[in-house]
């Protein structure tokens, strides 16, 4: 891997290599979730309720996660000083 790669570079692989996290661990919730009996209640069957479920429970650390990663990227990375002009 370069070590001269672009800061938007850096984020962007950051941000993908997120998103596939959240998937593999979304469809591995979700396989727990449904590889249980169902319970009494219809709503609490459906992917879409238990996907709001994974949302507010296991996705808000992720969120917190992926913000905490940004921010030392753009720390380390981010915009570099102004070189100015030889100072009298």
């Amino acid at each position: 891997m370069r070590t001269n790669m672009k800061p938007q570079r850096i984020y962007l692989i950051s941000l993908l290599a997120w998103l596939g996290v959240v998937a593999i661990d979304a469809a591995v919730y979700l396989s727990g979730v449904f590889a249980t009996a169902p319970g009494s209640e219809v709503y609490a069957n459906t992917i879409g309720f238990q996907l709001i479920a994974y949302a507010l429970t296991r996705g808000i650390y992720f969120v917190v996660a992926l913000v905490c990663v940004l921010l030392v990227e753009f720390t380390l990375f981010g915009r570099k000083p102004q070189a100015h002009g030889p100072q009298a």
